[in-house]
C-alpha cells in the first residue's frame, strides 16, 4: 500500500543520492586535496567579507560559506571539517540562532572573531 511505495520512494532517492556523489567524484576538482579546497574556500570567503563584495546580498560572507558547503557532499564534508572557515561569526539582524549554533561547532577550537553588523 501507501507505506510500501514510500519505502520504494525513499529506497530510490536514497540511490540517486549515492549515484550523483560518485558522478561528483568524477570532476577534476575532486582530484584536489582537502586541505588544498580549504585554502580556496578560506579565500574566498574572505574576500566576500570586502565592503564591494557586499554591496551584492548573495555575496555576504554567512551567504558564501552556506553556499560553498551545498555544493556537494565532498565539499560539504570539506567545509564542515574546516574550523577557520567558521571561526568569524557575522551577527547580523537576520542572523538565525541555529546557524549561530553551527558556526560554533562547526569553529571547533579556533578562537573566535564576532562581528556585529
Amino acid at each position: 500500500s501507501q507505506r510500501r511505495l514510500d519505502d520504494k520512494i525513499k529506497s530510490y532517492e536514497n540511490d540517486l543520492i549515492r549515484l550523483k556523489r560518485r558522478r561528483n567524484t568524477w570532476s577534476p576538482i575532486s582530484d584536489l586535496p582537502s586541505e588544498v579546497l580549504s585554502d580556496i574556500f578560506l579565500l574566498s570567503f574572505q574576500s566576500s567579507a570586502d565592503s564591494e563584495a557586499q554591496l551584492h546580498r548573495n555575496a555576504l560572507p554567512e551567504n558564501v560559506r552556506l553556499s560553498i558547503s551545498h555544493v556537494s557532499y565532498a565539499w560539504r564534508m570539506v567545509a564542515l571539517n574546516s574550523p577557520e572557515l567558521w571561526a568569524t561569526i557575522h551577527i547580523r539582524d537576520t542572523t538565525k540562532t541555529t546557524f549561530l549554533g553551527l558556526a560554533l561547532r562547526n569553529s571547533k577550537d579556533m578562537p573566535l572573531t564576532i562581528e556585529a553588523h
